[in-house]
């Protein structure tokens, strides 16, 4: 039978790190090696005096590391010779044997092998890889494929044979895990048991990169990419120190992904993120879903603001914060009664929901006849507001009869409400400073007056908030920057402002909130608490615009 050679190309330096990120070797420096009958090519990129000097050829496995001596060349050495311009050659004899052979780039002054010059190539016998992949592939056990890779080490992969037998179950769980099986799963499969099972010793940035690589393996998503250093290094700390089969370290990897994801998300996905990771988390959304909708911003609040420290108090601390949220005072049922901002009770709340707005090009056109309101029941300390706004093309409803007046009201629907009451009839184009502000979009030109005015200032220095539900404190901030920035006139009436939870209220909303209070415009609720961070209702604005226009 007619043997052919296959070569096969190793960088022995990166064996721990590179194969298991998915990469084929070194980026800038990686060498390579391919045979053509019988003939070896190594190639390389020079980097550093002297590099390629010399290139030499052994045969068998020789470690990174390994001082080159006169003892290793007389034993093993095939080839030696110089690289030029970052290639070299050799052919090698028909008598060699097969196996693994090692290549190292030698440079001026380095008599020894340093790991990222050293790499290992195969000289294997036509078909023996196939045999090889379907025999460990077919193993009945951890032990028999223990056995079965042992006897082609080094003969088609290289791997450390101490690190197998230490990780046999996991090696195993990982191969027959893969999507497919080759070469390359065997050797990249003792790597990763070899991280995993010695993870406390990583770097958390050499650990972050290898749990990135595996990611699909270790059944991971996008989300790791945000919160990989955080996740590396809460898992160096000893957490994988009880761990023995392949579905423990993925539970154990998922549960720090969770609690790093739910730390670090922004407040408007903490439910979504929650429900994704609940299978590790066990939150009881069915309390959760009994809240009101005042009550679950609340919460999301609370739950983005929160620094949990680990994943097994989520949800005790949930829980926790939704049973004082049904104990608050005066806490909103749905049925109407006590004191509201602008005065009056609310009404029963009616779940938030997107009125038609406007087209750009009809702004500053004739505003249409408003449309009569049918949904008022319950809401009678704001009907004669509603009706006025409404009659004025200030606040519309849905066109269908609906005015909605339990629905909340969004930061920008709260800038066209302002600039329509106050502001000029007709406004005028000018650039959009935020980011998330579409320039065709209905609010875009409320948007742009009420920032030029200095009316809004955005959730940041690039964002406006676009579509967030906007809290009483933001509400009565803008609402009294448009009062002065029109020059709208309010009168004090009262010279003693009281409010249970003052020192709640943000420093940057409390010169606001005492205007509108000595004002009358508005007031807290019965307890004599104003609850600066709950959401406001398109009923209790029509009520502050409506006082501020007729004081």
């Amino acid at each position: 039978m007619q043997k052919n050679s296959i070569l096969r190309t190793i960088c022995a330096g990166l064996l721990s790190v590179s194969m298991l990120m998915g990469v084929a070797a070194a980026q800038t420096t990686a060498p390579t090696a391919e045979m053509n009958d019988s003939t070896v090519s190594v190639s390389y990129t020079e980097t550093g005096e002297g590099y390629g000097t010399i290139v030499y050829l052994f045969e068998g496995k020789v470690e990174p590391d390994t001082y080159i001596d006169e003892e290793l060349l007389n034993q093993k050495l095939v080839w030696a010779g110089v690289g030029v311009n970052g290639t070299a050659e050799f052919i090698l004899p028909d008598t060699a044997e097969y196996g693994v052979y090692t290549i190292v780039i030698g440079a001026k002054g380095m008599p020894y092998a340093k790991a990222d010059r050293t790499f290992y190539v195969f000289k294997v016998e036509d078909g023996v890889v196939e045999v090889a992949i379907d025999t460990i592939a077919g193993s009945a056990d951890e032990d028999v494929m223990a056995d079965n890779i042992s006897a082609y080490n080094n003969f088609v992969f290289s791997v450390d044979e101490d690190i197998l037998e230490n990780n046999k179950k996991l090696v195993y769980e990982l191969i027959m895990d893969s999507e497919s099986i080759d070469v390359r799963t065997v050797e990249k499969s003792v790597d990763i048991a070899s991280a995993l099972s010695n993870f406390d010793e990583l770097a958390s940035n050499e650990a972050a990169d290898i749990l990135a690589a595996n990611k699909e393996l270790l059944e991971m998503d996008e989300d790791f990419e945000a919160v990989a250093l955080t996740v590396a290094s809460a898992l160096g700390n000893g957490k994988f120190e009880d761990a023995e089969e392949l579905a423990d370290y993925k539970k154990i990897i998922r549960t720090e992904l969770a609690l790093a994801t739910v730390n670090y998300t922004e407040t408007s996905k903490v439910y979504d993120i929650i429900e994704k990771y609940n299978d590790i988390l066990e939150v009881d959304f069915d309390k959760i879903d009994k809240l009101s909708s005042t009550d679950k911003r609340e919460l999301e609040k609370f739950i983005s603001n929160y620094n949990f420290e680990d994943a097994g108090e989520i949800a005790d601390v949930i829980s926790d914060k939704v049973k004082e949220i049904n104990k608050k005072p005066e806490k909103n049922t749905g049925s109407g009664g006590g004191s509201s901002s602008g005065g009056g009770g609310r009404g029963s709340y009616i779940a938030p929901t997107k009125l038609a707005q406007p087209t750009v090009e009809k702004i500053n056109e004739t505003p249409p006849v408003a449309a009569s309101v049918n949904d008022l029941e319950g809401f009678d300390w704001a009907e004669e507001a509603i009706l006025y706004l409404s009659e004025n093309n200030i606040m519309n409803g849905d066109g269908n009869g609906s005015f909605r007046p339990g629905d909340f009201v969004t930061r920008e629907e709260l800038a066209k409400l302002v600039v329509t009451a106050f502001g000029p009839q007709k406004l005028d184009d000018a650039k959009i400073g935020f980011a998330d502000v579409d320039a065709e979009a209905w609010y875009a030109p409320y948007i742009i007056e009420a920032s030029s005015k200095g009316i809004v200032n955005g959730i940041s220095k690039d964002y406006f908030g676009v579509g967030e539900i906007i809290t009483r404190q933001d509400a009565a901030v803008m609402i009294q920057r448009a009062t002065d920035a029109y020059s709208v006139h309010l009168e004090k009436k009262q010279t003693l402002v009281s409010i249970a939870d003052f020192e709640s209220i943000a420093d940057y909303a409390k010169i606001s909130i005492d205007i509108l209070v000595r004002a009358q415009i508005i007031n807290g609720y019965e307890d004599g608490t104003f609850r600066p961070n709950e959401n406001i209702t398109r009923a209790e604005i029509a009520k502050i615009l409506y006082s501020c226009l007729n004081q």
